[in-house]
């Protein structure tokens, strides 16, 4: 028993690497054209929060990546977003939140796959209170569709003319 000792002490431990090797580091995106432009967004909605904790969602996150079919990543440019939350026709608007150049790049986000941008829009800040008619955040329809356009500060307007359903919840 002791040689066995002795000869794990005296000899040198190597280590052993089992499973698949660790995946290799990302490539660094190709620098963004000038003058590039979008041509379409894709949009994430993520769970509507409950920020005043009466029953009913008031808050959407959403994030925003611009694209151009000639670029491989998202794109980081100027310009202004609209964000309009209508009934499930999308005929009625129920409420709109516009975010400025300025505030639009405050909203600039890099992520794995590049540049996004993330918004809070609260129902409390564009919605306000009706006597008699609940709180602010209480609307028609528990499943409107949000519809998003990007104008951007040089090109034409990117509106994808078809909203996402927002399932808000709550009593």
């Amino acid at each position: 028993m002791i040689p066995i000792a002795l000869a794990a002490a005296v000899l040198p431990q190597a280590c052993v690497t089992e499973g698949k090797a660790p995946p290799p580091q990302p490539r660094p995106l190709p620098e963004q054209p000038r003058g590039i432009f979008a041509d379409r967004l894709v949009r994430t909605v993520g769970i509507p929060e409950d920020t005043d904790r009466n029953g009913l969602s008031d808050l959407i996150p959403v994030t925003v990546y611009l694209f151009n079919d000639q670029y491989v990543a998202p794109l980081a440019l100027p310009g202004r977003f609209t964000f309009r939350l209508t009934d499930a026709s999308g005929e009625h608007e129920l409420a709109r939140w516009e975010y400025d150049q300025a505030a639009a790049e405050r909203a600039r986000r890099n992520f794995m796959v590049g540049p996004g941008y993330t918004f809070r829009l609260s129902l409390l800040d564009v919605r306000p209170a009706v006597p008699g008619a609940g709180p602010p955040e209480r609307l028609p329809t528990r499943e409107p569709l949000l519809f998003i356009t990007f104008t951007p500060a040089e090109g034409p307007p990117v509106d994808p003319r078809t909203g996402t359903t927002v399932f808000l919840g709550g009593r």
